[in-house]
């Protein structure tokens, strides 16, 4: 049984821990993307022919895989004894959320190198049109499943602990 004093110690570290993990998770934000800002076709071609774009991972799932991760460090570490055991909630949360951002990259990384290719094949031929978009991380359905679940038993294993620590 734990202390009075120790329940709301407990539930506010849970929430610093997700607080923290959603702020790192949106540390990453660029803002507007660099294509819109060019009006020239056969410029912005060009320039993106020679680098490699770099669009960050959505914040959501960047923000349950860190907080998750945060919630089983402070479960293994002590701070809520009550809900040691569980430790295995946010761990596997967090794995999801790893393995979830893992193909996403990987993903990315594809539609990058589609695109690239396209602008390409665009400057190279100078009577061809203006290459279609490549399709980013929103066209895969699996994907996006996969990331409504991870955000779901996230919030249900948050409420699930924090009601136990109110309970306890």
């Amino acid at each position: 049984m734990l202390s009075t004093q120790m329940q709301p110690l407990c539930t506010l570290g849970m929430f610093a821990a997700v607080g923290l993990g959603f702020l790192l998770g949106s540390r990453h934000d660029s803002g507007p993307s660099a294509y819109s800002a060019r009006e020239n076709a056969v410029l912005a071609a060009r320039y993106y022919s020679t680098i490699r774009p770099s669009q960050p991972l959505p914040t959501l799932p960047r923000g349950v895989f860190y907080s998750s991760l945060f919630i089983t460090i402070l479960l293994l570490r002590g701070l809520c004894p009550q809900l040691r055991s569980f430790f295995w909630l946010p761990l596997v949360c967090a794995c999801s959320s790893g393995a979830w951002l893992f193909s996403a990259s990987n993903l990315q990384r594809l539609v990058n190198d589609e695109r690239k290719q396209r602008i390409d094949h665009f400057i190279a031929d100078p009577s061809s049109p203006v290459p279609e978009p490549v399709p980013d991380l929103a066209a895969p359905p699996s994907l996006k499943l996969w990331q409504r679940c991870n955000l779901g038993f996230f919030l249900l294993m948050l409420a699930g602990l924090i009601l136990l620590s109110q309970l306890a």
